[in-house]
C-alpha cells in the first residue's frame, strides 16, 4: 500500500498542492485501509453495481456497507447513482495509473476471487432480505 500511497502523492501533488493535496492523500489512504473497502474496488472494476449486491458479497449489513461506500465517495475513488431507494457505485474517474496500482494489489487476493465468482454466478442478489434493484 506504500507504494500505491507514494504513486498517489506524486500524481495529487502535481494535480493538487498544498493542503488539498494532503487532505486528499488522506481519504485516499483511509479508504484503502479496510479490507472490505478493497473489495468493493476490486468488484467496481468490473461493472457499477448497486449496494444490494455488495450486501450479501461482503456479507456485512446495509448499514455498514453504505458506510464503507460513503468513505470510498469521500475519497473520490467511488461514484454513487442514486435510483429510487438504491444506490449504484462505480469506480470514479481518477488517474488511471492509479487504478493500475490498486489493480496489481488486489489481482492476486483470495477474497477478490471469491467475490468474482459470486457476482458472476449471482450469488450476491440472493440472501440480502430484501428485493433488490
Amino acid at each position: 500500500m506504500i507504494c500505491i500511497l507514494a504513486h498517489m502523492r506524486i500524481h495529487a501533488h502535481e494535480a493538487i498542492s498544498g493542503q488539498q493535496g494532503l487532505i486528499r492523500l488522506r481519504r485516499i489512504g483511509k479508504a484503502l485501509a479496510d479490507t472490505s473497502r478493497l473489495r468493493i474496488l476490486a468488484a467496481l472494476a468490473e461493472q457499477e453495481l448497486c449496494v444490494c449486491h455488495l450486501i450479501p458479497m461482503l456479507g456485512l449489513n446495509a448499514s455498514t456497507v453504505s458506510r464503507h461506500v460513503g468513505v470510498l465517495r469521500d475519497a473520490g475513488l467511488v461514484a454513487v447513482r442514486k435510483d429510487g431507494r438504491w444506490l449504484h457505485c462505480s469506480r470514479a474517474e481518477p488517474d488511471a495509473a492509479i487504478w493500475t496500482g490498486i489493480d496489481e494489489h488486489l489481482r492476486g487476493a483470495p477474497e477478490v476471487a471469491v467475490d468474482r465468482r459470486c457476482l458472476s454466478a449471482g450469488d450476491a442478489t440472493s440472501g440480502s432480505g430484501s428485493e433488490c434493484c
